[in-house]
């Protein structure tokens, strides 16, 4: 799996680590991008096309807005199965 060969990709699954969309966009079409389709290529015989977004990670509720962890606070959360958020 990439993310293992390249563990810069991790930091698309953190939450609470994006805040604003289009500054994540910016910052793919240019430098930032650019250095991880480098290290995308070292390790693996792909290349990046292209960068979007499948739903950054968020939380939302009806009990009350998610802003910081400590929202989270007597909430049961369900999540994905990924090695960054403890599970897999």
């Amino acid at each position: 799996e990439f993310r293992n060969s390249v563990p810069e990709f991790k930091f698309f699954e953190l939450p609470f680590v994006i805040n604003d969309r289009q500054k994540v966009y910016k910052a793919l079409d240019g430098h930032v991008g650019d250095d991880l389709n480098k290290k995308f290529r070292e390790p693996t015989p792909y290349h990046v096309l292209e960068f979007w977004d499948n739903g950054f990670r968020h939380l939302s509720t009806r009990e009350r807005p998610i802003l910081t962890p400590k929202n989270c606070a007597g909430l049961k959360i369900g999540t994905q199965m990924a090695p960054v958020l403890g599970e897999g």
